[in-house]
């Protein structure tokens, strides 16, 4: 959750002004020009190669950044977009403050501009910046043996981008030595790695490359969801009997080194030894260095698979922090929800300020029963 202060947290709960913009980036930098959105969203879903897509229409009131001359703002191969979503309060001075939350750092994927009597409108698409390192590169890598796992990931990054800054846990494994073929997917085979210790690979929401465990960010919940609040305005619960893997391998290539995770709770609907029956993903292969890393990323790909098991989506009062990975508390009775926990895995954040933000979530395995220990 972005860290709001106390008054905007506040702010957001009740009635409130939402504010807006999209600031254009060139050299991955912010050039200082800024504009209005009039519609779309940013979209964050767990389950995407890419985290993060956008959608916005602009207003181009001069008609000076979209002339697809040299030199254009908005020119797609060049530029950036980084929109901001946030609230306008007064403090207790009675003074307007507005607090902004960044939503990611963007390249274009397309751009319509569209000249009509009302004026000049720019619809743009764009995907965040794991969309640059999805290619091959211009020659063969090699990577030594007892590379730590962060390492490797950054060396093949940095083969699409030298530049690259990579805020990465350190994995207490190594990996190597490998060879990759300029042939390949380098976002693609930089996930592999991540999966190989049970971590996941994105760009966060201020452009940052992040390689962490996977899994959900807080123990506890960072906000909650609850029927009469006015902020939760519609959700609808589904359970998934038949789909839902309650065993995990994890393997090397050569078959040397195995290691299985299963759903191992008597009380669980999915329970390995009851009667749903023991279902088996198919193997994550790598090249793992231990029993050890092996374990822990069958563990990360088993949580995942059980907290399929039920999904919960919802409408709600936009909060522009909410980002995946977080828990968050959702009260519904009368849907079967009793103050439960649940993972956010997706989260569609509007621009405008009239539309409503939907949250797609997944059973939260952090209590046995399906809960949380604490409220926010």
């Amino acid at each position: 959750m972005w860290p709001w202060s106390t008054l905007a947290s506040a702010a957001l709960k009740g009635s409130h002004v939402a504010v807006s913009r999209v600031d254009i980036w060139q050299s991955g930098r912010p050039t200082g020009v800024s504009l209005v959105a009039t519609g779309g969203s940013v979209s964050a879903d767990s389950s995407r190669p890419v985290l993060r897509n956008l959608t916005c229409t602009l207003v181009d009131p001069t008609g000076d950044l979209s002339t697809g001359d040299v030199g254009d703002l908005l020119s797609p191969y060049e530029c950036e977009i980084a929109p901001w979503r946030g609230v306008q309060y007064r403090d207790a001075n009675g003074n307007k403050v507005t607090e902004l939350a960044p939503l990611g750092v963007f390249q274009l994927t397309g751009r319509n501009v569209d000249d009509s009597p009302d004026g000049l409108t720019i619809q743009i698409t764009g995907q965040d910046r794991a969309m640059g390192y999805q290619g091959p590169m211009d020659s063969a890598l090699s990577i030594s043996g007892d590379t730590p796992v962060e390492v490797a990931v950054a060396k093949l990054l940095q083969t699409r981008q030298p530049g690259v800054s990579l805020s990465a846990m350190s994995t207490d494994f190594t990996c190597g030595p490998l060879v990759y073929a300029p042939d390949i997917d380098v976002w693609a085979e930089a996930q592999k790695l991540a999966e190989s210790v049970g971590a996941r690979l994105f760009h966060d929401r201020t452009g940052q490359a992040v390689l962490a465990m996977a899994g959900p960010a807080s123990d506890v919940p960072v906000a909650s969801y609850v029927e009469g609040d006015g902020l939760l305005l519609s959700v609808s619960r589904q359970e998934d009997s038949d789909t839902i893997m309650n065993v995990v391998v994890a393997e090397n290539t050569d078959g040397t080194i195995r290691a299985v995770a299963r759903d191992e709770d008597p009380s669980s609907p999915t329970y390995y030894l009851g009667r749903y029956g023991t279902h088996v993903a198919d193997p994550l292969t790598h090249d793992y260095g231990s029993v050890a890393q092996a374990q822990q990323a069958a563990t990360a790909r088993l949580a995942y698979e059980l907290g399929r098991s039920e999904t919960v989506s919802l409408t709600a009062v936009p909060n522009p922090g909410l980002d995946v990975d977080t828990v968050v508390t959702v009260h519904r009775p009368r849907a079967g929800l009793n103050r439960r926990g649940v993972v956010v895995a997706s989260v569609d954040i509007p621009l405008s300020a009239e539309e409503a933000m939907t949250v797609g979530c997944r059973q939260s395995r952090l209590a046995l029963d399906g809960t949380v220990l604490r409220e926010p």
